[in-house]
């Protein structure tokens, strides 16, 4: 898969509605503390794990919901593949394995579901499955473009 492939699956995911952006914007804050209590908990991981040593990824989950906000209110498919190709490559450029990107992808996604309403859920969990299922795509795009 290609850019552009990715580029048109993302095309396929529909915005969330207002009502839907308000809630994700409105617990924003809380999910940013729970998700990192989990991981803080659950990332006792391979010791290995560069990013994970740096705390790059426990740093970086106020960022992802931030950006994941404002992409709710306004969704432009380039640039959520645009970001997430960049994010993946930086990621990778600092030793992150994006095996381990998943599961902290998974664990976002659980936690969504138990704080947010079913209809919110419904409408959210499209970006992150797609995020997940990409993984491959991203590493195979990245691995192929210039840092």
């Amino acid at each position: 898969m290609d850019r552009q492939a990715l580029l048109d699956s993302a095309r396929k995911i529909m915005a969330p509605s207002p009502e839907t952006a308000k809630e994700f914007s409105d617990k924003r804050v809380i999910l940013t503390r729970i998700i990192k209590q989990v991981l803080d908990a659950k990332l006792s991981l391979p010791e290995s794990d560069k990013a994970q040593k740096s705390g790059m990824d426990r740093n970086d989950h106020t960022y992802h919901l931030m950006h994941m906000e404002g992409l709710f209110t306004a969704y432009s498919p380039e640039e959520y593949v645009d970001t997430t190709l960049w994010t993946a490559r930086m990621y990778r450029s600092h030793g992150f394995n994006l095996n381990h990107w998943e599961t902290i992808l998974k664990t976002i996604t659980g936690i969504f579901k138990t704080e947010l309403t079913p209809k919110a859920y419904g409408e959210i969990y499209p970006f992150y499955e797609w995020m997940i299922s990409n993984i491959p795509d991203f590493i195979s795009i990245t691995d192929n473009q210039a840092p």
